[in-house]
C-alpha cells in the first residue's frame, strides 16, 4: 500500500469500517486524494452509533475526504469505478475494508463444534478457550468464548485480546490460571482524536456523556442482566478525550473477570 501510495496521488476507498477510515487517515497525511464511497449513509452508524459516526465523518470531512455514501461500485475499469448511480471516481488505487468472516474451513474439517451465526460464529470454546475435541484450544478472531461479566458468548476482532488468549492458555497450562476472563478493548486514531472502546455491547441501546461534537464525550452501550435476577450492568464504554474514565472502567471490569490480566504481570514484574 505504501508503494501504491508513492506511485499514485488518488486512491479510493470501499467500504467505511475502522480500518477502511484509519486507512482514509493514513493515506491523507501522505498527501494523496482520498475518496471513500460505502453502501451506508453514515460511517460506523450500526456500531457506535450516529452521533459518533457523524462526528468520525467530519473529521475526516476537514481533511478534505470525498465522501460517497449510500453508493457501491458497479464497475472499475483499472483507471476509474463507476457507482451505483451512475457516478465516476478517477483512482490510481483501490483499499478495500468491507469486513471480515472467520476463517473456520480447518476447524469445521477437524468435526469442531462451530457457533451459530447469529451468536456471532466461530469456533465454539469453554471458558478455558478448550475446543469440542479433547486437548485442543482455539484463540484469536476465529474464537467464540462464554464473557463471564455479560452472561453471553461473544466473538471479538481485536489482536491485543488474541494475544491475551495465547497467553492465558500457557498459564493455564502450567496451572497459574484457571479461567479466560480478559475485557476486550480497542482504539481507532483518526487525525489526532482516539477513540477508545472497552467492553462488548450492542449499539441498539446507549447513552451519552459529555458533548459528541467537541470531541470530549463517553457512551455507554447496553444493559446486560449477567446473573439473570434482574440486575443489569453496562456493556461496553466508548470514550474520546476520556482516557482516564476509559482506564477506571475497565480496571473494575477486569477486577470481575475471572482471571485479572493486569494484576498477573503486576506481580510477576515485581
Amino acid at each position: 500500500m505504501i508503494a501504491a501510495a508513492q506511485a499514485g496521488d488518488r486512491a479510493a476507498i470501499v467500504g467505511a469500517s475502522f480500518i477502511a477510515l484509519e486507512t482514509a487517515a493514513a493515506l491523507i497525511c501522505r498527501k494523496l486524494q482520498v475518496s471513500l464511497i460505502a453502501p451506508e449513509e453514515i460511517p460506523l452508524a450500526s456500531k457506535m452509533g450516529e452521533e459518533v459516526g457523524r462526528f468520525v465523518q467530519q473529521l475526516h470531512a476537514e481533511k478534505d475526504v470525498q465522501f460517497y455514501l449510500g453508493r457501491t461500485v458497479r464497475n472499475y475499469d483499472g483507471e476509474r469505478l463507476t457507482l451505483d448511480d451512475g457516478g465516476v471516481v478517477e483512482v490510481d488505487f483501490i483499499v478495500v475494508g468491507t469486513g471480515v468472516d472467520p476463517r473456520i474451513d480447518l476447524a469445521e474439517s477437524a468435526g469442531l463444534r462451530i457457533a451459530p451465526k447469529d451468536e456471532g460464529g466461530g469456533v465454539e470454546v469453554d471458558g478455558q478457550l478448550r475446543t469440542s475435541a479433547a486437548n485442543v484450544y482455539a484463540i484469536g478472531d476465529i474464537l467464540n468464548y462464554p464473557d463471564d461479566r455479560l452472561g453471553q458468548r461473544i466473538r471479538v476482532e481485536h489482536w491485543v485480546h488474541a494475544q491475551r488468549q495465547g497467553q492465558f492458555i500457557a498459564r493455564l497450562l502450567i496451572g497459574e490460571a484457571t479461567r479466560f476472563g480478559d475485557t476486550p478493548f480497542f482504539w481507532s486514531a483518526h487525525y489526532g482524536k482516539s477513540l477508545r472502546y472497552i467492553g462488548h455491547g450492542s449499539p441498539d441501546e446507549y447513552a451519552i456523556e459529555g458533548n459528541v461534537e467537541d470531541g470530549d464525550y463517553a457512551l455507554v452501550f447496553g444493559v446486560a442482566d449477567t446473573a439473570g435476577n434482574g440486575e443489569k450492568h453496562s456493556q461496553a464504554l466508548l470514550t474520546c478525550g476520556r482516557d482516564s474514565q476509559s482506564l477506571q472502567q475497565e480496571a473494575e471490569w477486569e477486577s470481575l473477570g475471572a482471571v485479572n490480566f493486569i494484576s498477573y504481570y503486576s506481580e510477576s514484574l515485581i
